[in-house]
């Protein structure tokens, strides 16, 4: 391929960038058919000033921002509200108490059975798309309310059930078993 030679160039210009000294060609093309360079304030998502555009406004109207609770059943509890349908749920099989999103598992807390009087809360975990929204204190709070409701007693591992515990002082100490401290 052929190099142009500078008079097919146009006007060129010296900069310095860094520490390297760099020639900027003119805005004519090397054919002379007037080609434009891409600058960075031609992005689609940029004004003509370099700043970022701003969406327009929705049309749609906003979702109820209300968030009812149906009255709690042994095994479930539902939550209404902005978008979608979650509710808590009992998974005896699995030993956990479930957040679902429809059919998504959006998180749960783990528990296991030492004996036939407590329940043992070991993990909790919510799925990163659901942080924010208050689901795993739902969730323990549903899970605390059921333990009680059986006549079973609480052992805490978990450090956020622990942790919920103590937040919510006077509600489940009468049915809270501390675990031993190790050592």
């Amino acid at each position: 391929m052929r190099q142009p030679q500078p008079s097919e160039l146009g006007d060129t210009e010296d900069l310095t960038v860094g520490r390297r000294a760099v020639s900027r060609i003119s805005r004519r093309s090397v054919n002379g058919a007037g080609h434009q360079p891409k600058l960075p304030t031609d992005h689609p998502n940029r004004s003509p000033h370099g700043a970022p555009r701003r969406k327009p406004p929705s049309r749609t109207a906003p979702a109820a921002s209300r968030t009812t609770l149906a009255r709690p059943s042994p095994q479930e509890r539902t939550v209404a509200g902005m978008n979608d349908q979650i509710s808590y749920v009992h998974a005896p099989g699995k030993h956990r108490y479930e957040i679902r999103d429809g059919e998504t598992v959006a998180g749960f807390t783990q528990y296991r059975l030492p004996d036939d009087e407590h329940v043992d809360f070991v993990h909790t975990e919510v799925d990163e798309a659901y942080n924010g929204r208050g689901l795993a204190s739902g969730v323990v709070g549903f899970a605390l309310a059921d333990v009680r409701a059986a006549g079973k007693r609480i052992i805490p591992h978990c450090p956020y059930v622990a942790a919920w515990i103590k937040r919510h002082p006077g509600e489940y100490d009468d049915i809270t078993d501390w675990p031993r401290p190790r050592g």
